[in-house]
């Protein structure tokens, strides 16, 4: 089952999302039931369940993913599970800002920010998301500067780990927040950034684009 729940993580980070949630199922049901009894079946069954539920949330099913969340988020809790604990609050965080539930999903970001920071080795890839998401929440509150200097926080996290896509997924926005503030000079520098990340790295129009429109609601 350890090579089933791996290759489900692979297929999700290439975007193959019917065979990841095919393979999710698959380990979570297993870890709850014929599985339990291992050490680490609780925690198995957090993350696969968590990633269950991301997928159900780029799927446009944001209450059934959320449902999903609220099972593994106190599971989460009850072991020192830090880095799966951290996942599923960014997780639920991102859901709950999909739903316009704005203060649960601030609430839930800044624990599992807080989590991260505290990790000697922090996942610096959901590190530059969850700052995103919750920069996100901080736009729709009116809390632009802070949006902005969270942002610039995710783009570097993005550049640091050498992940032009993911730094394309923070240019967008960053982008979006200097034209809020009405500073057009950074706003046009961070769209060229953009497109030489994209030019350099021969990443499609389509991919691009994708990743632009997932800052929206």
């Amino acid at each position: 089952m350890w090579l089933t729940c791996e290759l489900a993580s692979v297929y999700l980070n290439r975007g193959r999302l019917d065979e990841a949630m095919d393979l999710f199922t698959r380990c979570y049901e297993y870890w709850d039931t014929d599985g339990a009894g291992h050490p680490d079946a609780k925690v198995q069954y957090v993350v696969t369940l968590t990633n269950s539920a991301h997928i159900l949330q780029f799927w446009g099913q944001p209450q059934q993913a959320l449902q999903r969340c609220q099972v593994a988020l106190p599971l989460a809790r009850t072991g020192n599970y830090a880095a799966a604990l951290a996942h599923v609050l960014a997780v639920t965080g991102t859901i709950y800002r999909t739903l316009g539930r704005l203060d649960e999903a601030e609430v839930h970001l800044r624990e599992s920010l807080r989590i991260l920071k505290e990790q000697a080795h922090p996942h610096l890839l959901l590190n530059s998301f969850v700052l995103r998401d919750l920069a996100w929440v901080e736009r729709s509150q009116g809390h632009t500067e802070k949006a902005k200097l969270h942002l610039i926080q995710a783009l570097n996290a993005a550049e640091s780990i050498g992940n032009a896509l993911g730094e394309i997924r923070m240019l967008h926005p960053l982008r979006q927040v200097y034209h809020d503030l009405g500073q057009i000079a950074e706003a046009e520098t961070t769209e060229q950034r953009i497109s030489q990340l994209a030019d350099r790295y021969s990443i499609p129009d389509a991919l691009v684009q994708a990743v632009a429109t997932d800052w929206l609601p």
